[in-house]
């Protein structure tokens, strides 16, 4: 089996045909949190719940054996999200997605906490993908390639930094883009936390992460330095399509973990084993 961490839309055939074109047995789908940019707590609300509605009725309830639905909800209304949470569990879904940030809520947020805290209650496993930084003079490339990247990486920090994990310790996230700018700074990041005296390394939070391979390429340099930190069972086969054409994103991640210098039995964890595990899924 291969389970592929994917978001956003395409219609169910063109989907399908892809994954068995690159031999992918079960998608999860979600949308991806840059649509809720700008928009008021009432239409986050409303994009949220029509996206796992569709996601519901014409993906998971039509193939139930090739797709998954991961609910997202928006942080800018907490009652509102607790109930969708609520929902989706009960519609099958097996994650939720949160905006690394929303509006001047961070995930640090007393808000936001209490979002994180019902998504751990319910088994509900956590995907943070980023949004855009307003205020920022960035055009939409460098917004996408720097930062998306630091949007995640600060989020993370501030679940650490927060104290969220602690506070929720049955709380997992999965961290877009191979957890973005954490693998590469995880000294510097180290050493903050001992100047703030938080008393934890960041080695010792990474129980509570996973990291998708949604680099968009071949970089097996990339793959390698995420594999440092957080080990082959942290480490998911993901994609950036359709942001990404279909050959990068979800040809050249496979190409990436095909080609590491690690075990096979390691491989299959990244293709399908630590997805199976995170989702509670049974192996076929």
């Amino acid at each position: 089996m291969s389970v592929h961490f994917k978001y956003d839309g395409n219609a169910p055939g063109e989907r399908l045909a892809l994954m068995d074109k690159y031999g992918i047995d079960v998608q999860v789908v979600h949308l991806s949190a840059a649509q809720l940019s700008g928009l008021s707590p009432e239409g986050s609300v409303r994009i949220c719940r029509m996206a796992n509605d569709y996601i519901h009725d014409e993906l998971t309830s039509k193939y139930p054996d090739r797709f998954i639905g991961c609910g997202i909800v928006g942080l800018l209304d907490a009652d509102a999200a607790l109930e969708e949470l609520d929902r989706i569990k009960g519609m099958g879904f097996r994650c939720a997605t949160v905006p690394a940030h929303q509006g001047d809520r961070g995930l640090d947020h007393p808000e936001s906490r209490r979002i994180l805290r019902r998504a751990a209650e319910l088994g509900l496993p956590v995907f943070i993908h980023p949004v855009d930084l307003d205020g920022l003079p960035l055009d939409r490339g460098s917004m996408s390639a720097f930062g998306w990247p630091f949007d995640t990486s600060v989020a993370a920090w501030r679940l650490i930094v927060g104290k969220v994990f602690d506070e929720v310790p049955n709380l997992v996230v999965v961290l877009h883009h191979m957890g973005a700018m954490i693998p590469y700074f995880r000294h510097r990041v180290n050493e903050r936390l001992e100047r703030m005296g938080v008393g934890r390394k960041l080695e010792q939070y990474v129980p509570h992460i996973y990291v998708d391979t949604a680099v968009d390429g071949e970089s097996v340099a990339d793959l390698m330095t995420a594999y440092q930190l957080f080990g082959p069972r942290r480490i998911m086969f993901g994609s950036d399509w359709p942001y990404i054409t279909a050959s990068k994103s979800i040809g050249g991640n496979l190409s990436m973990i095909r080609a590491a210098p690690i075990p096979d039995e390691e491989k299959e964890m990244m293709l399908h084993g630590n997805a199976e595990h995170l989702l509670g899924l049974k192996r076929s």
